[in-house]
């Protein structure tokens, strides 16, 4: 079978893997290195082959006309893998919320699919909503403030109607990941993954550098503005020896998330790989680095960092072992339940299902149909999104929360990492023992 037949128009798939990137249907590379119009769907398909074996690219953006050949973007995926829809019982309600005044809720951003809405996530009230997305507000993020807009095709796209979309209501499951475990959270739902799991390169760097603008000027007077774990939920593989530059903007904005003592955490990706993935891979050379001597008042155990660590998380399985698919490499070093989740999906409300009367016997049931609003997933994606969930909830019982300057939110994210992989160990203790 053509890898090629079938795809979504303006997108072509991995032919390695099945994994879908966009390409502008007017210019591109073919393989000698020229550029050549694209006027066929069989040009794209060549062009597409000539560089998805060896890196996959995004070729959203147009060629730099001061550099010869194109510029194109690594694209990245989200790491979620077998969706389907459940049926809850009725009576299953969300964990309360507690009321947030006098103390400050934790923020989680969620830089992944937008949160769409939904009865467990609803605003509890208008001046303390459960979750609320980066590009509202008198602070908002502005994602094609800088950026070509030809970016903008596909992006969040995905609604309620997306029901066979791989990734649709990917955000939205972690958002509901943050509601069951830590309920005193807040969410900033950050959208840069289409409704194909594909997130860009520059959406991502500026989201991040947007989020790194906002924690600095809430440590500068404006603590309104504090998050204080940030999950990434997406990878891009690297091939053919590829290496990422110290330099590279990405990076850096992690590490001055770290710098500001705001927890990172990403998902080590599905593919039973110890290939390197970025940015997983980059948690191996990143550790929480202690000051000398511990600052007075320091929680006993707790050495007070001057940076907070990325942490790359594997998948557990139900009975606490890892997970067959979970990526391998030394940088996944940590590992959190992410198979068979159940969490909350968009109501999604049409999809295009055979009529029973012309299928035959073979119908079944729509894997892909959630109209509970409610779905079991797996996937690191889904493991990332535990632990965050899990620091999150451990940061909401802090009693210095208020405070958010550096040296206090690196003290609260390290005893908060600790005590969820106590949280991990326990939850596999019980799984062994039964």
């Amino acid at each position: 079978m053509d890898p090629f037949d079938n795809h979504t128009p303006g997108f072509v798939a991995d032919i390695v893997d099945g994994r879908p990137y966009a390409v502008r249907a007017d210019v591109a590379v073919n393989d000698t290195g020229k550029d050549s119009q694209l006027t066929s769907d069989d040009l794209a398909k060549v062009t597409a082959q000539a560089y998805v074996v060896d890196a996959p690219m995004d070729l959203t953006r147009p060629p730099d006309p001061n550099i010869s050949g194109f510029v194109a973007l690594a694209a990245k995926e989200g790491h979620g893998i077998g969706r389907e829809g459940v049926a809850l019982v009725d009576t299953i309600v969300p964990p309360p919320r507690g009321q947030s005044a006098p103390r400050r809720r934790p923020v989680v951003a969620l830089v992944d699919s937008p949160v769409l809405d939904h009865p467990w996530l609803d605003p509890d009230s208008e001046a303390d909503p459960f979750w609320t997305d980066a590009r509202t507000g008198p602070d908002a993020w502005d994602p094609f403030g800088d950026l070509d807009p030809a970016l903008e095709f596909g992006f969040a796209a995905m609604g309620q109607d997306d029901a066979w979309a791989t990734h649709a209501g990917h955000g939205t499951f972690l958002a509901g990941l943050v509601r069951q475990i830590a309920p005193e959270a807040r969410v900033l739902s950050v959208p840069v993954m289409r409704k194909t799991g594909v997130v860009d390169d520059q959406l991502v760097q500026s989201a991040l550098a947007w989020l790194v603008d906002r924690c600095t000027r809430a440590q500068n007077g404006r603590p309104e503005l504090a998050v204080d774990v940030v999950n990434l939920s997406f990878g891009q593989y690297l091939r053919g020896g590829k290496t990422i530059p110290e330099n590279d903007p990405l990076l850096a904005s992690i590490r001055a998330l770290g710098d500001l003592g705001v927890r990172v955490v990403t998902s080590a990706g599905n593919r039973a790989t110890d290939d390197p993935v970025v940015p997983a891979a980059w948690a191996l050379d990143d550790e929480d680095r202690p000051a000398a001597p511990a600052e007075p008042g320091a929680p006993a155990g707790v050495a007070t960092p001057v940076h907070t660590a990325l942490v790359a998380v594997g998948a557990l399985d139900p009975n606490g072992d890892p997970a067959r698919y979970s990526n391998t490499g030394a940088w996944a070093r940590t590992h959190a339940p992410g198979t068979a989740l159940v969490s909350t999906l968009p109501h999604f409300s049409h999809v295009d299902f055979p009529d029973k009367a012309h299928a035959g016997k073979d119908v079944g049931e729509d894997p892909n149909l959630q109209a509970s609003g409610f779905g079991r997933w797996a996937g690191t994606s889904f493991a990332a999104g535990w632990l965050t969930a899990t620091i999150a909830r451990h940061l909401s019982t802090a009693a210095d929360l208020h405070d958010v300057s550096s040296p206090a939110a690196h003290v609260r994210a390290a005893a908060a990492l600790l005590a969820a992989k106590d949280d991990v160990a326990d939850w596999q203790a019980k799984r062994a023992a039964g």
